[in-house]
This record gives C-alpha cells, structure tokens and sequence, in this order.
C-alpha cells in the first residue's frame, strides 16, 4: 500500500505525517505537485492543512478534482476553526489532528486503502491456516505500532498467535504456511512470519519442549522489531539499495536493542532473540560482534532460519535461491554458524525441497 503526504515545504520539524512512512510506502509531496501523475500510485492521500499558506490552499482547491478518486485524510491543529472549516470545505470526510496519536491515523490509513492480510491470500488454504495468518499478521503490525509510540509490545497476543502457528503446522505442514507468509502484501512482514514459522517448526522437529517452541516461533515474530524504525520505502523498495539505505537496513538489530531493552513485557530470552539474531560464533556478527560463548540455543537457532529465509525469500532486487542453492551457500558459512543445528536444518530441508509435518513434542 501507498500513501501521497502532500505537505507544505516550509515544515523544519517532524510530523505526524512522517511517522506514516515507517508504516506505509509514502511519497512526500508538495501542493505544487499535485497532479494525476503524482498521485497514480496511491492508495490514500493525506493532506496537512498544519500551517498551510494562502497559496498552498489556491493550489489545493485548483487540483481538488485529481484528489476526488482517492480515499483522503485532512491534518489540522486541534481546535483551529479556520483549518477544521477549510478540510470540511474541501470535501475532505476524514480528519486527524496533528497532536493525536499517530496509531489512531495509522489505523484510519489501513481502513481507508491498506489490504487486510486475508485479502492477499488464495483460495485452498485451510480455515486454521488462514486465520493464523490473519492473527499473526496482525499481531506484527500491532507490535511495530508500539514500538512507535512507545505503547506496551502485545506479548500476550503475540504467545497466542505463536501457539496458533504451532497449531496449523502440525496440521497443514510449515511448506503451506511458507506458501502462504509469501503472498503477504510487505515482503518485511512476511520474512518475519516466514522465519517464526521455520523457528517454531525446527524446535518441534528437534524435540523441543512446546514451552521452547512457543517461545522462538514468539520471538521470531519479534525478531525485526527494530525495522519499525525505517522508512518502508526503504525496506520494500524493488530496487537494489544504495549504500546509505544498506547502511540503516544494517542498524536495525541496533534499533531493536534500543526499543526492548527496558521493556519489562518482553523477556530476557526474547530479547536475545531480538537483539542478537545477526551475531555469527566466529564474532564477525553485528550489532556488537559478540563470539559462540555469548550466543545461546534458541538465538543460533532463529539466526539458521533468519538466513534460510533472506536466502528463499523473493525480491525484485535479487535472485530468488531454491532450497537446494540456499544450503549451498549456508554450507560455506562453516564456523559462523552452529553446525550441529545446522546439519539438522539441512537434513530436514534437502531430501524433498520440502517440508514435512511436525509432531507435537
């Protein structure tokens, strides 16, 4: 989904609006820009009416037929007479003031345009698939909202939403929950409920107890908290990224530690999971190059499957690896990884390039 900010260029702090970007892909754009061009990609627009001159509202009124066709969200200064009765006037029937909270105008932003997990995803899925899908969809979504404004992280949610998970793939297997996660509209949010599921499903097959399998399938959900943090566009772009975007994409095992650390709600093995799911054993890992002594079980787990995933996953900028060429390049990370974990994950995978069912441990 995207979003078109049409904004004043004067602005010399963050807005609302800004917070849009870390939720939706959002082109920022001048009342002089306003056009049919401009706004051809866009699902909604949103137009701040904070601190707008007399020239921005003669361009807005001018252009008021190219924004008809989009659902459309007016920001005003709470309690402005003249800018509630400027939005009214311009047809706007939605309007957010600039002081509320931004979950409140990122939720009315997927009402209006966003699609709704359930809606990307084809018929043949079974009804438990289908409603794990939605709640772990949506239980992501609530956690990179919180770690926005600072709001509790749902961790109850989140366990609920893992034991579904653990559910479904002893049901319907982890290949059809993989087949699903990859029809998901954000190729972030679907890694992150790719590897939970690959988590959840490798501590089961390890025989792990269901309080271990639970706890990873949670945190793997939780591992990319620190995405929240930057721009959509930058995560989901189709392009091969500049070295200023692969730098912040880098950090956000860093913005991970600095969301969680001092969150009491979230425990200290999930935040290990969080924090170090990057870190490699032979200590050529980031953020902090930590070496094996440092890194526990269930982190070295989610990290086999974080890198599994990266490998498998579709993006318009790479090739996509098959299973089989995804073993071949994890085979040479040697040392990096755990290697007793690891020729397990590469036992289950390599025989069918597919997946069995798990049993319940």
């Amino acid at each position: 989904m995207r979003t078109a900010i049409i904004r004043g260029k004067e602005l010399d702090q963050e807005t609302v609006c800004d917070a849009l970007a870390l939720f939706f892909s959002s082109d920022f754009l001048g009342f002089e820009d306003i056009s049919p061009v401009r706004l051809n990609t866009a699902d909604v627009i949103i137009v701040d009416l904070c601190k707008a001159g007399d020239g921005d509202l003669h361009r807005l009124r001018a252009r008021r037929a190219a924004l008809e066709a989009f659902p459309r969200i007016a920001i005003v200064t709470k309690g402005h007479r003249t800018e509630i009765q400027q939005a009214e006037a311009l047809g706007f029937a939605y309007i957010h003031f600039a002081d509320d909270p931004v979950g409140t105008l990122v939720k009315r932003v997927r009402d209006l345009g966003a699609p709704r997990p359930l809606s990307a995803l084809p018929d043949g899925f079974s009804r438990p698939m289908a409603a794990a899908y939605e709640k772990t969809g949506a239980v992501l979504e609530d956690m990179h909202l919180a770690s926005i404004t600072d709001s509790p992280i749902p961790v109850d949610r989140s366990k609920e939403g893992a034991r579904d998970l653990l559910n479904v793939l002893e049901s319907d297997g982890v290949h059809a929950w993989l087949k699903a996660v990859k029809t998901h509209h954000s190729p972030t949010f679907g890694h992150s409920l790719e590897v939970a599921g690959l988590a959840g499903w490798f501590a089961n097959e390890l025989g792990w107890t269901r309080s271990e399998c639970l706890q990873v399938t949670a945190g793997g959900l939780l591992h990319d908290i620190g995405k929240s943090r930057i721009p959509l566009a930058v995560l989901d772009k189709p392009d091969v990224l500049n070295e200023a975007e692969r730098d912040l994409v880098r950090k956000h095992a860093e913005f991970g530690y600095q969301i969680i650390k001092h969150r009491t709600e979230v425990d200290n093995e999930t935040k290990e999971i969080v924090f170090f799911h990057h870190e490699l054993l032979d200590g050529s890992g980031y953020p902090f190059g930590l070496s094996a002594d440092r890194i526990s079980l269930k982190v070295r787990l989610v990290t086999i499957c974080d890198l599994y995933s990266a490998l498998t996953e579709e993006r318009a900028y790479k090739e996509t690896l098959s299973p089989r060429q995804a073993i071949a390049v994890m085979n040479k990370m040697d040392r990096k990884i755990d290697q007793d974990l690891y020729r397990t994950f590469r036992s289950l995978i390599l025989p069918r390039e597919g997946f069995g069912r798990v049993q319940r441990a």
